[in-house]
């Protein structure tokens, strides 16, 4: 997926996520990253519910509740005594301002020089505010046959509650844009089709190959946000 994509380009990966799963080792006691530990039983629901939560997304799907307003106190308490640095996250924003960890990751981005590489952007509050400050958005796509493979190797399946999530609608969107342009003529997309398993369905799409290749082109962007 978006990840392996990044990762292919070697340039410095920035996460929107890398906060929340600092706070899960926290409370957890072992190291959440986006490649360790993330599928332990309900721990997908865990950095979703409180990703949505920082945000103040209130929805029938994440509802004002007494154990979400403790939650919020405490990760201001915990940021307050020293906990979760390193982030560039301004804590005290926690439950109260949508863009939270877009602040936070443009900040630890502006600070360093170089190719850089957003992973995982999920929400168009993310897409927008890195689209503006020049980064270029690549979608990330894959055969619905190894997309349910992948899900299965994480223990989900198509139907599961984690993908049906709020932070999945932007991905799901995206891919139906993507399958209407490509009964279009025309140039390339930019799109990569990233699944070893089953032919691009179109020339208009990068595959993995055609997608470095045009990364490290002289004129390539110096700033990729992937999505997936």
């Amino acid at each position: 997926g978006k990840d392996f994509i990044a990762a292919k380009t070697r340039a410095k990966i920035f996460g929107f996520s890398d906060p929340l799963y600092a706070i899960a080792s926290h409370f957890f006691g072992v190291e959440v990253t986006s490649t360790q530990n993330k599928d332990l039983p309900g721990m997908r629901a865990f950095l979703q519910t409180v990703g949505q939560w920082g945000k103040n997304i209130i929805s029938d799907e994440y509802p004002v509740t007494p154990a979400r307003a403790a939650f919020g106190t405490m990760i201001r308490s915990l940021a307050g005594h020293g906990f979760f640095q390193g982030y560039s996250v301004n804590w005290e924003d926690f439950g109260r301002k949508d863009s939270i960890w877009t602040d936070a990751l443009c900040a630890r981005a502006a600070e360093f020089e170089g190719h850089k590489a957003a992973s995982n952007v999920r929400f168009e509050v993310e897409f927008n505010r890195l689209s503006s400050e020049g980064w270029t958005h690549f979608h990330v796509m894959c055969s619905p046959a190894t997309w349910a493979k992948r899900l299965e190797a994480k223990k989900l399946t198509p139907q599961s509650k984690e993908v049906a999530d709020y932070s999945e609608q932007m991905a799901i969107k995206m891919d139906r844009g993507i399958t209407h342009q490509i009964k279009q003529p025309g140039g390339k997309i930019r799109c990569i089709w990233n699944d070893d398993a089953a032919s691009c369905p179109s020339p208009r799409l990068f595959t993995v190959t055609e997608f470095l290749a045009s990364y490290n082109a002289p004129q390539a962007p110096a700033n990729i946000a992937a999505a997936e």
